[in-house]
């Protein structure tokens, strides 16, 4: 694991990933508000992306990071009044 702390690279891929990510988290914010059959794709597919996120980080893999670092940042970003609906 401490080797993904200092992985080379982290570029572009690390960019694409985490704002992939983020909009994949407030895809489970929003997408109970849309309308059939969206309200369930939606939510299901940004739930996908997240766990890939998570499998890649047990894998070893550090694009595993940005999926995750998006994804809470996507969350963060989300306005107050969106979260708590959720």
């Amino acid at each position: 694991m401490s080797g993904m702390a200092c992985a080379p690279g982290g570029g572009s891929s690390f960019a694409s990933d985490g704002l992939m990510a983020s909009v994949a988290a407030l895809g489970l914010l929003t997408g109970g508000r849309l309308a059939s059959p969206w309200r369930v794709i939606v939510p299901v597919l940004s739930g996908v992306v997240i766990l890939a996120g998570v499998v890649l980080v047990v894998a070893g893999d550090a694009h595993g990071v940005a999926v995750l670092i998006g994804a809470a940042l996507g969350l963060l970003a989300a306005p107050v009044r969106m979260r708590r609906r959720a």
